[in-house]
């Protein structure tokens, strides 16, 4: 595979110039023990990057921190470090960085996914400051019934695409695995109200977060280009969330937050 023979050369880049954005850039991610085998592919593409972030940070569950393979800690330094919080499931990408980091640009991504060099430059580049939006890579765009609901989550347009690449949209809901920046502001307090979020969304934190930024009154646009598929590490799929929605229950989050806040 590619991916791995460019990490066996770790690190290429240890001197990559800092972002450009107009303040601190965490890159946010979690992980949990039946990926931990896999975990350190997906932080070394993350370290070798053509631009680095101010921090890139990796957060564990408390009672899972001793099961971190000693590879994963050795990889520590002045950009990366693992910190532990409340065990929150996929939430813990996000919520606990937004406390720690308040007023940073933070980029969230997955752990099971394999970040291509050039990866966090097309996410900063997209950021217009004069224009500031949610940038992605990957994203869907909202489907609606006859009778104005959500269409079901499946019958969506997958990693939409098309001729006003780039332009600022508030009907497309960004996929976590291809990454999403958002920048200070974006994401109002009640982002993390956890009793609300178990209420209503407890497992898709992709559609907390759209309906965080959208009621907040931001838009989002995609990282300019063709549409971009991203390397998933085998043997990381088994326990993915994934499973969950296939029951229906990101189709249950849509129902519930819709039901709240509004058909967006």
């Amino acid at each position: 595979m590619m991916a791995r023979s460019r990490l066996s050369r770790f690190p290429q880049r240890p001197d990559a110039p800092r972002h450009r954005l107009p303040g601190e850039l965490v890159v946010s991610l979690t992980s949990y023990p039946g990926r931990f085998g896999m975990i350190e592919l997906t932080l070394k593409s993350l370290l070798d990057q053509t631009v680095r972030p101010d921090r890139l940070v990796l957060w564990i569950a408390h009672d899972e921190y001793d099961q971190l393979p000693p590879a994963v800690l050795a990889l520590q330094n002045d950009i990366f470090s693992v910190r532990q919080c409340e065990n929150l499931r996929n939430f813990k990408k996000i919520l606990p960085s937004l406390e720690a980091f308040p007023g940073a640009f933070i980029v969230i991504c997955d752990d099971d996914t394999y970040y291509p060099e050039d990866w966090l430059n097309g996410l900063v580049n997209a950021y217009d400051p004069e224009e500031p939006s949610i940038v992605c890579y990957r994203c869907h765009r909202l489907s609606y019934t006859p009778e104005g609901r959500l269409a079901p989550y499946r019958s969506w347009r997958r990693n939409a695409a098309d001729d006003n690449d780039g332009s600022l949209v508030r009907d497309l809901l960004p996929t976590g695995n291809g990454g999403v920046l958002y920048p200070p502001g974006s994401l109002p307090p009640e982002t993390n109200n956890l009793e609300l979020i178990r209420q209503l969304s407890a497992t898709s934190d992709d559609v907390w977060l759209y309906f965080m930024w959208r009621n907040n009154g931001w838009s989002i646009k995609r990282v300019p280009g063709p549409p971009r598929e991203f390397t998933e590490w085998s043997g990381t799929q088994e326990q993915a969330l994934w499973s969950l929605h296939r029951t229906g229950k990101k189709d249950e989050h849509l129902q519930s937050m819709s039901d709240f806040f509004g058909v967006p």
